[in-house]
């Protein structure tokens, strides 16, 4: 096999350093053997480097020197057998290292999840439901405290009202004084003179079992005159508006009919005697936080409400009451907070 330039050299030479070998006897053929063996080995590795080297640029070759041919004498190819710088520089020469790249910074490392013991999250949340049950029941609590605290300050209001309005009534009941107020329907009737004539004051509790405190008192009282008034109105639509307005006004009254010859209604006569039925209800009302007082014929016909606080109610303000009751000049109403 010719390898590169050299090979015919080579061989020729090897042929000559047999045919010197032979000369010494039959045991140089051995070594011969094995000396062409070692020669065509670094001719091969010598031409494998020259193959496996990068090319050499064209201006490099152009630029080289030529040289002769070596001849492969005796002498020089025992001095190339002898050399091991073929071998040590395909040996020799550094394998191709792939220029390092910049390694990926490594994640952090994850903290792991701190251990719950079995049964915390049930734990933790009957621990929530159970301040929050706490707190529930300290409200409803401080709740119920301060409803009973309100129920008894309405309930001593309202004892007093029930005491000096049954006293009220006991000496009006032995003086029978005059009342100013004058009453009247436009149109229909007008009372005025009229006087006390009787009166009664009444209070209602809660049941026992809810304390027994006061939640209602009442007065009422009959103002009458000396006399009766007539009223006369047409049969039909008129006849039973007055007896509607009367009735509203809680007026006594008797109705008479008055017929022609031929059995039929030409009028109606009613006789309404002057008197007038005045009541006052005073009730504890807890989401007002005081005390409503509901009038009927207080001053006038008809119906009116005021609202009082519970601290306001004392001696002073009753007596306001009392003389607003009989007709007398009174500051009745500084002492409420609202009126309707």
């Amino acid at each position: 096999m010719d390898k590169g330039g050299n090979g015919p050299q080579a061989h020729s030479a090897l042929g000559e350093a047999r045919g010197g070998r032979k000369e010494g006897g039959a045991s140089l053929t051995d070594d011969l053997e094995a000396l062409e063996a070692a020669l065509l080995a670094k001719i091969e590795a010598f031409d494998l480097r020259a193959m496996t080297a990068p090319p050499m640029p064209e201006a490099e070759l152009e630029s080289e020197p030529e040289t002769a041919p070596i001849e492969l004498t005796g002498e020089i190819l025992r001095q190339f057998l002898a050399d091991p710088a073929p071998a040590a520089m395909v040996s020799a020469a550094p394998p191709a290292v792939a220029s390092p790249q910049p390694a990926a910074p490594a994640p952090a490392p994850r903290k792991p999840a701190p251990e719950r013991p079995k049964g915390s999250l049930l734990a933790e949340l009957r621990q929530q439901a159970q301040a929050k049950q706490n707190e529930r029941t300290a409200q409803k609590q401080a709740e119920q405290e301060e409803l009973k605290a309100l129920s008894r300050k309405l309930d001593a209001a309202l004892r007093r009202i029930f005491s000096y309005c049954h006293d009220l009534v006991q000496q009006l009941d032995i003086l029978h004084p005059p009342v100013a107020h004058r009453y009247s329907i436009a149109g229909v009737l007008d009372f005025s003179g009229l006087e006390w004539r009787r009166g009664f004051a009444e209070y209602r509790t809660q049941p026992e079992s809810a304390g027994a405190i006061y939640e209602l008192v009442s007065l009422s009282c009959q103002l009458a005159g000396p006399g009766k008034q007539q009223l006369e109105r047409p049969g039909g639509v008129a006849t039973e508006n007055l007896r509607k307005t009367l009735f509203d006004y809680g007026l006594a009254f008797d109705c008479d009919e008055v017929r022609n010859f031929r059995r039929e209604v030409e009028r109606m006569v009613f006789s309404v005697p002057e008197e007038v039925k005045i009541n006052l209800r005073w009730h504890a009302n807890l989401q007002l936080r005081a005390i409503v007082l509901e009038t009927r014929n207080l001053e006038r016909f008809g119906s009116q409400s005021y609202l009082i606080l519970p601290e306001a109610v004392g001696t002073a303000m009753l007596d306001e009451l009392g003389r607003l009751l009989l007709g007398q000049p009174n500051s009745f109403r500084d002492y409420c907070s609202r009126q309707g």
